[in-house]
């Protein structure tokens, strides 16, 4: 360690080594570390560490892990404010060593630099503390204020939030400060939810010890951009302001007891699955206006998609999906794989082939969550409880019987062990016989049970009729599922069984690997269908069916279509950008490429972050980058800003992401941004201030790599400099791009140019190059007169 009472010193790992803050190998005196927060331990030739349920978590590389993880030289591991590099062994010595680094890398290895980021912030507030501080004494009101923090804390962990703050008595949470995930709104309201739940059960307990009955909670939620960074001296804490913050701060103040206020851009995205009850407008300190609220009642079942027109240039694909359901009605199993990335339609496919559908097939449905890992075959479940009609919060005793019920039309599926290893799989109790039986079964085996308790049930179905099997958003899917759906898919060579996967381009996830299996072990029975943008036709015409577009005229239909390169979701979610819009930002036109986040809709904004975010480190700060230079970017530039020539990895990672392709090798190396959406998102994340170091940055490369054509790049240096804080050489370049486009005899362009050029002069008071500009100007329009 750099500094503090561990400095200097390194602790060789040769048995298993507890990291803690009571009775543990390695001790740190720090609040924000467990007791028992997290084990390290040599596993053959390498380390592995886990984390010992911790209340703050362990991280590896600024990434929270789940259970165990390997390590390797070089790792930066991070509990509570300390962090640990893990250095390699010495040569011959056998061991690897473990070395304590300063305690402030720990914030920034998880949040870096400052960042303009799309988050949803969580306020949560005890109410009746006041109750307990005058009928309790100190150490017991700490000791029950203290948990039920903790248990708030770990509701907001679960579902992959960040606790910034405690209050006393309250705490301020984030989704998306760290890592943007496009359902960061979903899991903000699944989390309150569960703080909701949960403090009714603790009142319960406040009540019974101490006959204090007012003990509650009230929560605000809200969505929207705010600066991320750290704050401090000694040891920096990492922080996200903002106006976001300061709203869902106010409404939940507004909150009644027991209850969650949310804002509108988090209502916007919980419309579909939550019950929300308009609450009208709440008056937040410090606006001049109101802003509108809603109260969060509750997550609902999945809608189906309620889509306002009529399915737009797909025709090709689902005449395919229509061949393969021939197929399954002929008694022919299949595979079929939908594939492309977020908003291109795959969902939309599926709702289509499922109402072009007749009642002779058996339709099953299931989703892969990004928070869902922790549910052993998650997707299945789904299935399962979809297909006995279990509502959520059933009674244990009620969803046994309807699948008691359910199998029993099955005769093929009754055998004695399905039923009890089915109802484990639901989390149901067992009965005394089959408890008894399982009780000496190690957990392999009852995983191995339960996989072909699911084989015989859906054999069993699809013996009665085709069956169709939809898992959706497969790159979300967990090891479990993917052990269980890949044993499965031996049933498509027996029955009519047709599994529909959707999937994102992700060669890292679980996902990937069953597409790979079933590419490789079933291409007699596997159908890939890989998505790609409309073109622009299609794209003006799903646009037009769209009510929102009413009243706009075809200049901007064009626009919007423009900006979303023919992706459906982005078409819709620019649509309602420019719909909500009130007016022009300050000195802009409104554009849906601008790359500022609030001319997007929350959801778009998160969504194209996250994408950002699903990068390694270095990959994310190498797109920023590049996003600096421009759409497109030579890659000598980038190597130069980025003080490197060894960025071959990282831009090896963009292509595999599909976050940019190669534009051209010749004359000169160049990529590009595979959407323009993507490319402003990167930009987004990037705080003014830094944004105009690096585009100086940029504009200096181009000065010193294209020294002997730089009249060729006068315009696209003028555009870097004017975006620094260099506007003596923006002005310059400016003047002279004017120069070459008037030799060129494009007058209109000079004009431009030398127009822009004036309001930099205006700026730095240059009144000889103002005034030269004007000459300049005049002479321009007596040429065209």
């Amino acid at each position: 360690m750099k500094e503090g009472p561990l400095a200097g010193q390194r602790v060789p790992v040769e048995t298993e080594l507890v990291v803690g803050r009571v009775a543990a190998d390695v001790t740190i005196e720090d609040p924000l570390i467990s007791r028992r927060h997290a084990a390290i331990r040599p596993v053959g030739d390498a380390l592995e560490i886990e984390d010992l349920g911790s209340l703050n978590g362990t991280w590896v590389n600024g990434v929270r892990i789940e259970g165990r993880r390997g390590l390797e030289g070089g790792d930066l591991v991070q509990v509570g404010s300390a962090s640990f590099e893990i250095e390699p062994a010495s040569v011959g010595s056998g061991q690897t060593l473990l070395a304590p680094v300063v305690s402030s890398a720990v914030a920034a290895a998880v949040f870096g630099e400052d960042e303009l980021r799309p988050v949803t912030a969580v306020f949560a507030d005890i109410v009746g503390s006041t109750t307990l501080g005058e009928r309790l004494s100190p150490d017991e009101v700490k000791l029950v204020i203290g948990e039920f923090v903790g248990r708030m804390t770990r509701a907001i962990e679960h579902y992959g939030g960040f606790v910034q703050a405690y209050m006393g008595d309250g705490i301020a949470a984030f989704f998306g400060a760290s890592r943007a995930h496009e359902d960061d709104a979903e899991r903000a309201a699944r989390a309150a939810l569960a703080i909701v739940s949960e403090v009714e059960e603790y009142g319960r307990v406040i009540e019974g010890s101490w006959q204090i009955s007012d003990f509650n909670v009230r929560v605000g939620i809200n969505t929207g951009a705010v600066a991320v960074g750290l704050v401090g001296g000694a040891a920096p804490h990492p922080v996200a302001v903002g106006d976001t913050t300061n709203i869902a701060a106010r409404l939940q103040a507004a909150a009644e007891p027991g209850s969650i206020v949310v804002g509108e851009a988090t209502a916007k995205s919980l419309i579909r699955t939550f019950a929300l009850e308009p609450l009208g407008d709440v008056a937040v300190k410090g606006r001049s206006e109101p802003v509108s609220a809603w109260r969060l009642i509750g997550a609902q079942a999945a809608l189906q998609p309620g889509f306002a027109t009529a399915i737009v240039g797909r025709e090709p694909e689902l005449e395919q999906l229509g061949a393969i359901t021939d197929e399954l009605r002929n008694g022919r199993g299949q595979l079929a794989i939908l594939l492309g990335e977020a908003g291109l339609g795959k969902t939309r496919l599926v709702a289509e082939m499922r109402a072009n559908g007749s009642g002779d097939v058996n339709w099953l449905e299931g989703h892969c969550l990004s928070y869902g890992t922790e549910v052993i075959y998650g997707p299945f479940i789904q299935i399962l409880r979809n297909w006995i009609g279990a509502e959520d919060g059933e009674a244990e005793a009620s969803v046994w019987a309807k699948l008691e019920a359910k199998l029993g039309l099955l005769p093929e599926a009754q055998a004695p062990d399905v039923l009890p290893h089915l109802a484990r799989g639901l989390a149901l109790g067992f009965d005394p016989a089959s408890e008894e039986r399982m009780a000496d079964t190690s957990p392999a085996d009852l995983a191995r049970e339960l996989r072909r308790a699911y084989r015989t049930w859906l054999a069993s179905l699809a013996r009665q009729g085709p069956v169709v099997a939809v898992v959706e958003d497969v790159h979300w899917e967990d090891a479990s599922s993917r052990q269980l759906i890949e044993e499965l898919f031996e049933l498509v060579d027996e029955a009519p069984l047709l599994f529909l996967l959707t999937l994102r381009v992700d060669p890292a996830s679980e996902g990937w690997r069953t597409r790979l299996h079933a590419l490789s072990e079933y291409p007699h029975r596997t159908t890939e269908l890989r998505l790609q943008p409309l073109d622009d036709a299609a794209a003006h015409r799903l646009l037009e069916g769209l009510p929102q577009s009413r009243g706009l005229g075809d200049s901007e239909l064009k626009l919007i279509v423009t900006a979303a390169e023919g992706n459906p979701l982005y078409l819709e979610e620019l649509l309602n950008a420019f719909v909500d819009q009130t007016g022009p930002l300050p000195g802009h036109t409104w554009a849906p490429t601008a790359a500022r986040p609030r001319v997007l809709t929350p959801t778009l904004d998160s969504l194209l972050v996250a994408r950002i975010d699903a990068l390694s480190e270095s990959g994310r700060r190498l797109a920023q980058l590049a996003a600096v230079i421009g759409r497109s970017f030579p890659v000598r530039v980038l190597e130069r800003i980025a003080g490197s020539n060894s960025i071959d990895d990282d831009l090896t990672e963009l292509v595999r992401a599909d976050i940019v392709r190669e534009l051209r090798r010749y004359p000169e190396e160049e990529y590009i941004f595979r959407h323009g959406l993507l490319w402003q998102a990167c930009l987004s994340t990037l705080p003014t201030a830094r944004r105009r170091a690096l585009h100086g940055a940029v504009a200096a490369a181009f000065e010193t790599l294209f020294a002997d054509a730089l009249e060729n790049h006068y315009e696209v240096i003028a555009h870097h400099f004017v975006h620094s804080d260099d506007l003596g050489k923006a002005l310059l370049y400016l003047e002279r791009a004017g120069e070459r486009a008037a030799a060129l005899d494009a007058s209109r362009r000079a004009e431009e140019l030398w127009r822009r050029a004036l309001k930099v002069a205006d700026k730095v008071g240059d009144d000889a190059m103002r005034q030269a500009l004007e000459e300049r100007l005049a002479g321009l329009g007596a040429d065209r007169a």
